[in-house]
């Protein structure tokens, strides 16, 4: 694979957070693709990492103190841009799928 492709440079802004909910930390806030004011397209940073708990225990301070964050950040996203219709036939799948009472069926 190597050598097999072009690097393009695309103009992004990563933005950082600043002492973090007064943990002290500074985690990502996201990447800005053409720039933070303007943006056609953003990575939130931590969206899957706020899920850890449900694979395996979360020892790691960072991870700890940063998902409920995140987690919120991804319900406020999910609310806005996902039509009802997609929301309801999502959750019907994870409960056909047993995945209730994760946070995925609730509010």
């Amino acid at each position: 694979m190597q050598g097999e492709w072009d690097e393009v440079g695309v103009p992004n802004d990563h933005v950082y957070y600043n002492n973090f909910g007064g943990s002290g930390h500074h985690p990502p806030r996201g990447t800005f693709y053409g720039s933070e004011a303007d943006p056609y397209l953003i990575h939130y940073w931590g969206g899957t990492r706020a899920w850890d708990h449900l694979k395996h225990p979360v020892n790691d301070q960072f991870v700890k103190g940063c998902s409920p964050h995140w987690l919120n950040r991804e319900d406020e996203i999910w609310r806005e841009e996902v039509p009802e219709d997609l929301r309801e036939r999502v959750i019907q799948v994870f409960a056909d799928l047993g995945l209730v009472g994760m946070g995925y069926d609730e509010g």
